[in-house]
């Protein structure tokens, strides 16, 4: 997620695959046209591949394009998260207040090394949630960066980023819980 707006009252974030998902769509099209042109051409067994070429391409699509937005207003005490993709758009708001810092979620993947996922830590209820605000894990380590950056606008820069146990840790400790009792 890239930082769009970093102003005293409000901070935009924006985290978005169109380039990813349009070079995809130019491959298969690229592709699609191929198999077509090879179906009229050629054979008419082209056309069975052009179908399932395009049906992948869409499947990819959906998997890969999404576009989120995050705004944290002072102003107005809000935290507006709107995450759209092809299958559908989900949004939620909070109170500012209850945002305790920005962290990232870290998990190891064995062709990767460390993965990484921006998440928000808010209070709701009674307990803190990790609110889950880019798309998914990524071995680019500017999530990091980013959290530390909302830290800083929230005013706490002394919050820990990525300092706590992996997603494979709590999973092995849960299983281990779970085992006792």
């Amino acid at each position: 997620m890239d930082i769009q707006r970093n102003e005293r009252q409000i901070l935009v974030l924006r985290g978005s695959s169109a380039v990813a998902t349009a070079l995809v769509f130019v491959i298969f099209g690229t592709l699609l046209v191929t198999s077509l042109y090879a179906g009229f051409a050629i054979s008419s067994r082209a056309f069975i591949a052009a179908l399932l070429i395009c049906v992948s391409g869409v499947a990819v699509c959906w998997v890969l394009f999404h576009r989120t937005v995050v705004e944290l207003d002072r102003k107005s005490n809000m935290v507006s998260v709107s995450k759209q993709m092809l299958h559908g758009k989900q949004s939620y708001d909070l109170p500012l207040s209850e945002v305790k810092q920005a962290d990232v979620d870290m998990r190891r993947s064995q062709s990767n090394g460390m993965t990484y996922r921006l998440v928000l830590v808010a209070r709701l209820g009674e307990s803190f949630e990790r609110l889950i605000i880019g798309h998914g894990f990524s071995s680019n380590r500017k999530s990091l960066t980013t959290a530390r950056l909302i830290n800083d606008w929230l005013g706490v820069p002394e919050a820990g980023v990525g300092t706590g146990p992996t997603l494979e840790d709590v999973q092995i400790a849960a299983t281990a819980l779970r085992q006792r009792h």
